[in-house]
């Protein structure tokens, strides 16, 4: 899962045209998109967090997690699920890692 949120990052936002390009026979080329210094947000903070955590660290991004208890090692800054719409400005990426029923009424 920690390798499919980053590859998420990584892919421009165009990756779904690309079939259509190629059956078309146009190559057409999208920006590479960097992902240093960027801000990314994780709701949730679990098992997969601490995977994904440390990955997006050493690709020179800053963690923010989103959880509760607030104790958490794996991000820089931690903030109640409930300050997410608060801190939204401040992130490039979000990655929801919590059933889907964690989600319903924030």
């Amino acid at each position: 899962m920690s390798e499919a949120a980053i590859m998420g990052m990584l892919a421009p936002r165009a990756t779904c045209a690309q079939p259509a390009c190629q059956h078309e026979r146009q190559w057409v080329r999208w920006p590479a998109k960097l992902i240093d210094r960027k801000t990314v947000g994780i709701f949730g903070i679990g098992a997969i967090a601490e995977v994904l955590a440390p990955r997006c660290k050493a690709l020179g991004m800053t963690v923010v997690g989103f959880s509760s208890p607030l104790a958490v090692p794996v991000s820089t800054a931690c903030y109640a699920r409930a300050d997410l719409f608060a801190q939204r400005g401040e992130l490039d990426y979000l990655v929801l890692l919590c059933p889907m029923r964690k989600t319903r009424g924030i």
